[in-house]
Protein backbone atom coordinates (compact mmCIF):
# COMPACT_ATOMS: atom_id res chain seq x y z
CA UNK A 1 0.00 0.00 0.00
CA UNK A 2 1.45 3.53 -0.98
CA UNK A 3 -0.19 6.91 -0.06
CA UNK A 4 1.28 10.58 -0.26
CA UNK A 5 0.55 12.93 2.12
CA UNK A 6 2.07 16.59 2.79
CA UNK A 7 4.42 16.10 -0.38
CA UNK A 8 5.44 12.34 1.67
CA UNK A 9 5.29 9.49 -0.19
CA UNK A 10 4.30 6.33 2.67
CA UNK A 11 4.92 3.27 1.88
CA UNK A 12 4.39 -0.34 3.96
CA UNK A 13 7.06 -2.12 5.01
CA UNK A 14 5.11 -5.27 3.08
CA UNK A 15 5.81 -3.60 -0.09
CA UNK A 16 8.36 -4.36 -2.46
CA UNK A 17 11.13 -2.26 -1.24
CA UNK A 18 11.47 0.82 -3.90
CA UNK A 19 15.28 0.50 -3.72
CA UNK A 20 16.36 -2.79 -4.11
CA UNK A 21 19.85 -2.25 -2.82
CA UNK A 22 18.50 -1.12 0.79
CA UNK A 23 17.06 -4.20 3.10
CA UNK A 24 14.42 -2.23 5.57
CA UNK A 25 14.81 -4.95 8.16
CA UNK A 26 18.62 -4.21 7.95
CA UNK A 27 18.45 -0.66 8.35
CA UNK A 28 15.73 -1.29 11.28
CA UNK A 29 18.43 -2.95 12.83
CA UNK A 30 21.41 -0.61 11.90
CA UNK A 31 19.19 2.46 13.34
CA UNK A 32 19.02 0.82 16.93
CA UNK A 33 23.03 -0.37 16.88
CA UNK A 34 23.71 3.36 15.83
CA UNK A 35 22.09 4.78 18.89
CA UNK A 36 23.55 2.10 21.04
CA UNK A 37 27.19 3.15 19.51
CA UNK A 38 26.95 6.56 19.95
CA UNK A 39 25.58 6.35 23.39
CA UNK A 40 28.95 4.11 24.03
CA UNK A 41 31.28 6.47 22.51
CA UNK A 42 29.68 9.11 24.56
CA UNK A 43 30.29 7.21 27.52
CA UNK A 44 33.59 6.36 26.83
CA UNK A 45 34.21 10.02 26.46
CA UNK A 46 32.73 11.06 29.78
CA UNK A 47 34.79 8.28 31.31
CA UNK A 48 37.89 10.04 29.51
CA UNK A 49 36.99 13.78 31.17
CA UNK A 50 36.79 12.52 33.79
CA UNK A 51 40.11 10.84 34.39
CA UNK A 52 41.94 13.70 33.58
CA UNK A 53 43.47 15.83 36.21
CA UNK A 54 42.33 19.11 35.02
CA UNK A 55 39.13 20.02 33.54
CA UNK A 56 39.65 23.02 31.35
CA UNK A 57 36.47 25.39 30.60
CA UNK A 58 36.11 23.20 27.60
CA UNK A 59 35.94 20.12 28.84
CA UNK A 60 33.54 21.00 31.26
CA UNK A 61 31.43 22.14 28.85
CA UNK A 62 31.58 18.69 26.77
CA UNK A 63 31.08 17.06 30.09
CA UNK A 64 27.80 19.11 31.11
CA UNK A 65 26.70 18.30 27.00
CA UNK A 66 27.40 14.39 27.15
CA UNK A 67 25.72 14.36 30.49
CA UNK A 68 22.90 16.03 28.90
CA UNK A 69 22.99 13.99 26.11
CA UNK A 70 23.14 10.38 27.88
CA UNK A 71 20.84 11.43 30.97
CA UNK A 72 17.07 11.64 30.14
CA UNK A 73 15.40 14.70 31.66
CA UNK A 74 13.08 12.67 34.08
CA UNK A 75 13.56 9.39 36.01
CA UNK A 76 10.31 7.76 35.14
CA UNK A 77 9.64 4.77 37.93
CA UNK A 78 6.46 3.44 36.62
CA UNK A 79 6.79 1.17 33.02
CA UNK A 80 3.75 2.20 31.10
CA UNK A 81 4.29 1.88 27.51
CA UNK A 82 2.17 2.15 24.44
CA UNK A 83 2.87 -1.10 23.35
CA UNK A 84 -0.22 -3.34 22.88
CA UNK A 85 -0.72 -6.05 20.36
CA UNK A 86 -2.11 -5.08 16.82
CA UNK A 87 -4.87 -7.82 16.95
CA UNK A 88 -4.45 -7.74 12.89
CA UNK A 89 -1.63 -9.12 11.33
CA UNK A 90 -2.90 -7.23 8.14
CA UNK A 91 -2.75 -3.91 9.68
CA UNK A 92 0.25 -1.92 8.07
CA UNK A 93 -1.00 1.44 10.41
CA UNK A 94 -0.47 3.75 7.05
CA UNK A 95 -2.98 5.94 8.02
CA UNK A 96 -1.83 6.42 11.18
CA UNK A 97 1.61 7.45 10.01
CA UNK A 98 -0.12 9.74 7.66
CA UNK A 99 -1.67 11.34 10.64
CA UNK A 100 1.48 12.04 11.99
CA UNK A 101 3.03 13.72 8.92
CA UNK A 102 0.68 16.26 9.26
CA UNK A 103 -0.34 16.66 12.97
CA UNK A 104 3.45 15.78 14.88
CA UNK A 105 3.54 17.37 17.91
CA UNK A 106 3.93 15.23 20.55
CA UNK A 107 0.57 15.87 22.17
CA UNK A 108 -0.80 14.55 19.00
CA UNK A 109 1.49 11.88 19.04
CA UNK A 110 0.19 10.55 22.66
CA UNK A 111 -3.22 11.36 21.59
CA UNK A 112 -3.03 9.00 18.44
CA UNK A 113 -1.30 6.48 20.69
CA UNK A 114 -3.74 6.30 23.29
CA UNK A 115 -7.38 5.89 20.89
CA UNK A 116 -5.41 3.61 18.40
CA UNK A 117 -4.41 0.17 19.37
CA UNK A 118 -1.13 -0.05 17.77
CA UNK A 119 2.21 -2.71 18.29
CA UNK A 120 4.81 0.42 18.53
CA UNK A 121 7.55 -2.09 17.23
CA UNK A 122 5.64 -2.42 14.08
CA UNK A 123 5.33 0.68 13.90
CA UNK A 124 8.96 1.85 14.41
CA UNK A 125 9.67 -0.51 11.23
CA UNK A 126 7.09 1.25 9.55
CA UNK A 127 8.40 4.72 10.55
CA UNK A 128 11.94 4.01 9.95
CA UNK A 129 11.28 2.50 6.47
CA UNK A 130 10.05 5.32 5.27
CA UNK A 131 12.33 7.38 6.71
CA UNK A 132 14.85 5.92 4.39
CA UNK A 133 12.86 6.43 1.63
CA UNK A 134 12.86 10.37 2.29
CA UNK A 135 17.19 10.07 2.73
CA UNK A 136 17.16 8.11 -0.52
CA UNK A 137 15.06 10.49 -2.28
CA UNK A 138 17.28 13.46 -0.87
CA UNK A 139 13.52 14.90 1.07
CA UNK A 140 15.02 16.67 3.98
CA UNK A 141 11.05 18.40 4.94
CA UNK A 142 9.35 14.72 5.02
CA UNK A 143 12.66 13.03 6.90
CA UNK A 144 12.61 15.81 9.24
CA UNK A 145 9.02 15.26 10.07
CA UNK A 146 9.77 11.03 10.34
CA UNK A 147 12.30 11.90 12.17
CA UNK A 148 10.85 13.60 15.14
CA UNK A 149 7.99 10.47 15.02
CA UNK A 150 11.09 8.17 14.87
CA UNK A 151 11.97 9.77 18.11
CA UNK A 152 8.57 9.82 19.62
CA UNK A 153 8.44 6.44 19.04
CA UNK A 154 11.73 5.63 21.11
CA UNK A 155 11.15 7.69 23.44
CA UNK A 156 7.66 5.71 23.95
CA UNK A 157 9.57 1.79 23.41
CA UNK A 158 12.40 2.67 25.97
CA UNK A 159 10.83 5.23 28.59
CA UNK A 160 6.93 4.57 28.28
CA UNK A 161 4.04 6.62 28.32
CA UNK A 162 4.84 8.80 31.85
CA UNK A 163 8.28 10.27 30.10
CA UNK A 164 6.21 11.23 27.18
CA UNK A 165 3.37 13.39 29.07
CA UNK A 166 6.30 14.85 31.34
CA UNK A 167 7.89 15.67 27.98
CA UNK A 168 5.19 17.13 26.89
CA UNK A 169 4.78 19.21 29.50
CA UNK A 170 8.23 20.19 29.69
CA UNK A 171 7.82 21.55 26.17
CA UNK A 172 5.25 24.34 27.12
CA UNK A 173 8.39 25.98 28.15
CA UNK A 174 9.39 28.23 24.88
CA UNK A 175 12.81 27.70 25.27
CA UNK A 176 12.88 23.94 25.83
CA UNK A 177 10.30 23.81 23.01
CA UNK A 178 13.14 25.71 20.41
CA UNK A 179 15.90 23.26 22.13
CA UNK A 180 13.92 20.00 21.81
CA UNK A 181 13.47 21.45 17.98
CA UNK A 182 17.11 22.26 17.12
CA UNK A 183 17.61 18.44 19.12
CA UNK A 184 15.45 17.32 16.01
CA UNK A 185 17.23 18.55 13.38
CA UNK A 186 20.16 17.30 14.59
CA UNK A 187 19.44 13.98 15.08
CA UNK A 188 18.09 14.13 11.23
CA UNK A 189 21.14 15.23 10.14
CA UNK A 190 23.53 12.65 12.02
CA UNK A 191 21.02 9.63 11.13
CA UNK A 192 21.05 10.79 7.12
CA UNK A 193 24.91 11.32 7.02
CA UNK A 194 25.35 8.17 9.09
CA UNK A 195 22.83 6.39 6.82
CA UNK A 196 24.43 7.83 2.89
CA UNK A 197 27.41 6.57 4.46
CA UNK A 198 26.47 2.36 4.88
CA UNK A 199 24.16 2.95 1.79
CA UNK A 200 25.29 5.63 -0.73
CA UNK A 201 23.58 8.36 -2.34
Amino acid sequence: MTSRCSGIDLSSDEEEAVHPNIDERSYREWKRRQREERRKGLERRLEEINSSKELSEELAEEKREIERILKPSYVCFETESFRTPSGDAEKDYIQELEYLIVHNELGDFIELMDRCKIDMEEFEFLVLHNLAEQIKEGNDAGGLILSKVSLYVKYALSHGKEFLLKLRAQLTNKERKRQFEEDCKKDFQETKQIFLEQFGP
